[in-house]
């Protein structure tokens, strides 16, 4: 019988490589985050996480953030390809304001060698992201992300991905179009 309860830690690093607003290239953030998940029956599970992403050693005109993340999840498992739902409410706190966002994202994941994954073999990880951003002294926005990434099954406990999201941002007044390239190492405890 699968576990009820779970927890995962991870430190990703992001890359910009196109952003039209802070017109530079260069690592963006460095993050610390952990989230536990409780299962509610076969496919749904329920969750809340806890981020620290440090932004002032990159850029110091952009301050560190705390985030505080709750989210329910839906997996569809098939033959190969597992699918997922996923809904979330975050705060995004900074030193002088929350921001609120909420996320809906459909994501579809599989083996690249044969009909399941096993260890030490790489997977695929393909999502479609929608999101909407509110908050005190904040206009509306939303945003759009598509994303890709290759990952490595390295233990049941341990892996490790890199991939690419290209986000607009704002959509409806400016499209900001913005490309991003991520490693992430992941540990599930």
């Amino acid at each position: 019988m699968a576990p009820t309860y779970s927890h995962n830690f991870s430190l990703s690093q992001r890359y910009s490589f196109l952003d039209p607003v802070l017109e530079t290239r260069g690592i963006r953030h460095l993050e610390l985050a952990h989230f536990s998940s409780f299962k509610w029956g076969a496919s749904r599970s329920f969750g809340i996480g806890f981020l620290y992403r440090v932004r002032e050693w990159f850029d110091g005109s952009r301050a560190d953030e705390l985030r505080i993340t709750e989210q329910l999840n839906v997996v569809s498992e098939g033959e190969v390809v597992r699918t997922g739902h996923r809904l979330r409410a975050e705060q995004r706190i900074f030193s002088d304001i929350i921001r609120y966002r909420f996320r809906y994202r459909l994501a579809v994941d599989g083996p690249l060698q044969g009909q399941s994954l096993n260890l030490k073999e790489l997977y695929w990880v393909g999502t479609l992201e929608g999101l909407f951003s509110t908050g005190e002294a904040l206009r509306p926005l939303y945003g759009i992300r598509p994303s890709a990434y290759i990952g490595y099954l390295a233990s049941e406990q341990f892996r490790i991905q890199i991939g690419a999201e290209y986000r607009q941002e704002d959509l409806g007044r400016n499209n900001i179009p913005i490309l991003f390239f991520f490693t992430s190492l992941i540990l599930n405890l």
